[in-house]
């Protein structure tokens, strides 16, 4: 193996996931693309459904986290298996993204005035040498924030 390449994340609704990834925690475009119903079907297996992607990485960086978009909205909702009367939130997965930061103690504050949810407080590691924070994205999926001491 060479390097870690990327992460993946589905969302169900893009503007939401870019004001958090971009807007709030600050990671840059690099592009935006589009599989059609034969690219997905080719690649995924998956009918009848239009994919948009975003590629994302922090400034200066070749790791890249990508964001995916169905377009078929029943395939989304299936996918995300959407109940109004559930909390997205309350998921039990470990499977998480993980960014390092500069000040942690600001993008905890500015998550918590955006109305997400946040896990914890930032906390110091058991080797002393790493702050960090875990919080859900608009979907509820896992994200690591750590800030080097």
């Amino acid at each position: 193996m060479l390097n870690m390449r990327h992460s993946g994340r589905v969302v169900s609704d893009l503007p939401e996931a870019l004001k958090f990834y971009s807007g709030i925690l600050g990671l840059e475009i690099v592009k935006k693309g589009r599989l059609d119903r034969y690219d997905t079907l080719k690649l995924l297996g998956i009918e009848d459904c239009d994919l948009t992607y975003v590629k994302l990485a922090p400034k200066n960086s070749n790791c890249l986290l990508e964001l995916y978009y169905f377009e078929n909205e029943d395939f989304r909702n299936m996918y995300f298996n959407k109940d109004e009367d559930e909390d997205q939130y309350i998921t039990i997965s470990f499977e998480h993204v993980s960014f390092t930061v500069e000040n942690i103690e600001d993008i905890h504050k500015n998550l918590i005035e955006n109305g997400y949810l946040v896990m914890s407080s930032p906390s110091i590691d058991e080797t002393c040498e790493f702050k960090l924070f875990f919080a859900r994205d608009f979907d509820g999926n896992l994200v690591e924030l750590v800030e080097v001491l």
